[in-house]
C-alpha cells in the first residue's frame, strides 16, 4: 500500500461496486490495496447526497471525467499537435 498513483476506471469501478454492496471506506481500501485515506478522499471529491438512501452515492465514470478534467495536456491543442506532427515529420 505504499505506492501513489492515480485512481484508474478500473479501481474507481472496484470502489463503486464495493460501496454499493454496503461496503465500509476501510474494507474497500483493503480490497483494492489502497489506503483508506485515499478511498475516502476519493468519496469525498466525487460522491453526491442521494435523497433515497442513507448513503452517498458513487458513480466510477463520473469520477474518471473529473480526475481527467484538472490539467489539460499539451498535445491536446490541436494547433499544437498539427506542429509537433509537421515537425517531426520534416525531422527537426
Amino acid at each position: 500500500m505504499d505506492r501513489y498513483g492515480h485512481l484508474g476506471i478500473t479501481e474507481r469501478e472496484d470502489i463503486m461496486l464495493l460501496w454499493r454492496d454496503g461496503e465500509g471506506v476501510s474494507q474497500i481500501a483493503r480490497e483494492i490495496g489502497r489506503d483508506k485515506s485515499t478511498v475516502s478522499r476519493e468519496m469525498r471529491r466525487n460522491g453526491w447526497a442521494n435523497p433515497r438512501t442513507d448513503r452517498p452515492s458513487y458513480r466510477a465514470s463520473t469520477a474518471q471525467k473529473r480526475a481527467r478534467c484538472r490539467r489539460p495536456h499539451l498535445l491536446d491543442d490541436p494547433g499544437t499537435r498539427a506542429l509537433v506532427a509537421r515537425l517531426v515529420r520534416d525531422e527537426k
